[in-house]
């Protein structure tokens, strides 16, 4: 989903020659979104295998490749050099060889710029990601503040503040134990 308002603002940036907006809209996604969460994210369904496993590595796939094409007119030679080393690359051709009759060749530059999908936008799971991602985060801002190393684990204490709040900690309790590094979660009596 939030690929998906990347590609929007980089098509803003290129369409206005704002390529700065562009680039932070890339950089903002790769580094803060796709390598500090989603990669992070995408362990706990891996550990878990299955039909979950799955599903992950083709998000995976289709984000990190979206990305590269994202990237291709900002830095071709490193995004063309990155996506030969994929596994998973397909041949593409332009319309010209193809009515000329030459074949698809295996390189970025011949692969369509992305378009964003309505179907892929989610405003609620963002909002659900953005929830738990700052539960991890104060976690890791309390054992920076704390002097604590990130392996040490210790339990999490929650007050929550109302049954939605309680029921997020419930539905979410084994990946903020993962991905927090805390041994368990317990509520505190009372709310608020």
């Amino acid at each position: 989903s939030r690929l998906q308002s990347t590609i929007e603002k980089v098509e803003r940036g290129f369409a206005t020659w704002e390529i700065d907006q562009s680039a932070t809209a890339l950089y903002e996604f790769a580094w803060l979104e796709f390598c500090d969460w989603s990669i992070e994210f995408s362990k706990l369904p891996f550990r878990r295998g299955g039909k979950e496993r799955e599903s992950s590595l083709v998000t995976l796939h289709y984000v990190l490749e979206t990305l590269f094409k994202l990237l291709h007119p900002i830095m071709p030679f490193v995004t063309e050099e990155l996506w030969d080393s994929l596994p998973w690359k397909k041949p593409a051709n332009t319309p010209t060889r193809a009515r000329d009759g030459k074949p698809p060749v295996e390189t970025l530059q011949f692969h369509g710029f992305p378009t964003p999908i309505a179907e892929f936008r989610d405003s609620g799971a963002e909002a659900e990601m953005a929830r738990l991602k700052s539960v991890i985060e104060a976690v890791r801002n309390f054992r920076g503040e704390n002097n604590l190393s990130p392996k040490k684990e210790f339990p999490l204490h929650v007050r929550a503040r109302d049954s939605d709040a309680k029921a997020f900690f419930e539905t979410y309790s084994n990946d903020i134990v993962q991905l927090a590094r805390v041994s368990g979660i317990s509520f505190l009596g009372g709310e608020g």
